[in-house]
């Protein structure tokens, strides 16, 4: 294989990686990123300007066309400036990749150039990385005369220790040169199943469950939390039953997952090549600061402590506010609306029997007593309302007969008063509707117990 193909097959290989796309990068980025994922390449001599003719050989005319007619997603622009890593002043290859099939506005010439549309500084340092790509790549000729000696000797230190030391090996390489071959091929463990990546998503290097299925089920349920306006719950302790989380911590949770979702997709594509907290927690800040979503986090060590949070919890976020949980909770809604009809006399019979209180016996004197003396008492007072109502009806059409007239101002002034019995008869159709329901299906043992419970007596 050529030289110029080699060059030419690396630069397709760290183009292919989510963080190189969608953006105008120099010849210089694109450059540090092969040098750092390929270091074989110093042996030949690698250096940018035969990056840029590798490319310029195998694609140059089709990076230069930004019509239709392109359907690679690769694009490329020349112009005459600074890098913002301090070179001296040169012509600058800049490089735009997208999904094949993907086109971009060819940039301008002259002041108005590309170097304005460069975002190397998104990248930073985060080429920089620990392992290889999962593909195999081949290697040519050259390198393997130079380096013959140390991939036999790596070869055989690998397959004498690949027996006793897998589990404690994030990366084996093997050099695998066939009688006659011309390459070599560097072949990478998939870091997914590396001890390293079990303890960091699952907690312990010894679970075996498959940690890209974890984080793929883990990435449907963070998405779950945008598709519904109570999808937030089921990323939650206890789903928030008791209705304790505030407008804002809802706004949180939703960033929250919404950011770690982002950190998720990047690892599952690019970890095998990547750092967990410096690139991929890095990028899902950046990504979703673009888009607004900051309120949440703004530092990388933040996300990573969610997924902390997230494997530690069994799947659920604690509830936000750290003070809420020793908040009293609301009391059930039969006691709360009805505190003088029933929660009143209940606490002072459980009080007066306190010696041989069992659960049995506050159950049967809410259920047989207190809640029908509530319902008769409520029908009473009923009856007394309507009798009113309709002797101020008869008294008000006896003085219209008298008078043989009502004038406006008499009609606006019933219709504003029945509109206020309106208005004053709705929560007390709620607290009806409460009362019957309690009566016609009465509580459990269970349910006693809990509500003796919220009302501070303890077994």
């Amino acid at each position: 294989m050529k030289k110029k193909q080699t060059y030419f097959q690396c630069w397709l290989e760290i183009v292919k990686l989510v963080r190189y796309q969608d953006k105008w990068l120099s010849d210089e980025t694109i450059f540090r990123a092969i040098k750092a994922q390929f270091p074989s390449l110093e042996a030949l001599g690698f250096n940018r300007g035969i990056m840029n003719k590798a490319i310029s050989s195998y694609e140059g005319s089709v990076l230069d066309d930004f019509t239709a007619s392109n359907q690679t997603g690769r694009f490329r622009r020349q112009a005459y400036g600074i890098d913002i890593y301090g070179n001296p002043k040169r012509h600058i290859w800049g490089y735009f990749v997208t999904t094949p099939g993907g086109l971009v506005a060819r940039p301008p010439d002259g002041k108005r150039n590309f170097l304005s549309l460069l975002q190397d500084e998104s990248i930073s340092d985060r080429y920089t990385v620990a392992r290889g790509l999962s593909e195999v790549i081949d290697l040519t000729n050259e390198i393997q005369v130079q380096t013959k000696a140390k991939r036999r000797a790596e070869a055989e230190a690998s397959t004498a220790e690949e027996g006793n030391k897998k589990a404690k090996s994030s990366v084996s390489i093997a050099a695998a040169a066939a009688a006659g071959s011309a390459s070599a091929k560097i072949l990478v463990q998939s870091y997914w199943e590396s001890p390293e990546a079990k303890k960091l998503f699952l907690g312990t290097p010894t679970d075996v469950r498959s940690v890209v299925d974890i984080l793929q089920q883990r990435i449907e349920r963070l998405q779950q939390v945008n598709r519904s306006p109570d999808g937030w719950r089921d990323l939650v302790d206890k789903h928030d039953v008791d209705n304790l989380c505030s407008p804002y911590d809802i706004f949180i949770i939703r960033q929250r997952c919404s950011i770690l979702c982002l950190a998720y997709t990047v690892a599952l594509e690019e970890m095998n090549s990547a750092r967990w907290i410096e690139d991929c927690c890095a990028q899902a800040i950046y990504d979703s600061s673009r888009m607004g979503i900051e309120a949440a986090a703004t530092s990388e060590r933040t996300v990573a402590e969610w997924n902390i949070l997230l494997r530690a919890n069994c799947e659920h976020f604690p509830l936000p506010d750290p003070k809420i949980r020793k908040q009293k909770k609301p009391l059930p809604d039969l006691l709360e609306y009805f505190r003088e009809e029933i929660t009143v006399p209940w606490v002072s019979y459980c009080i007066s029997n306190l010696a041989d209180l069992t659960v049995e016996l506050a159950r049967n004197e809410l259920v047989t007593r207190i809640i029908p003396k509530c319902i008769l008492l409520e029908r009473q007072q009923d009856n007394d309302d309507e009798d009113e109502t309709t002797t101020h009806h008869h008294e008000s059409t006896h003085t219209a007969g008298e008078g043989n007239a009502l004038t406006a101002e008499t009609f606006e002034e019933n219709d504003n008063q029945n509109n206020t019995n309106d208005e004053s008869q709705m929560p007390k159709i709620i607290k009806d509707s409460i009362l019957m329901a309690y009566n016609d299906k009465p509580i459990s043992m269970s349910t006693a117990w809990r509500w003796l419970k919220c009302l501070g007596f303890d077994y």
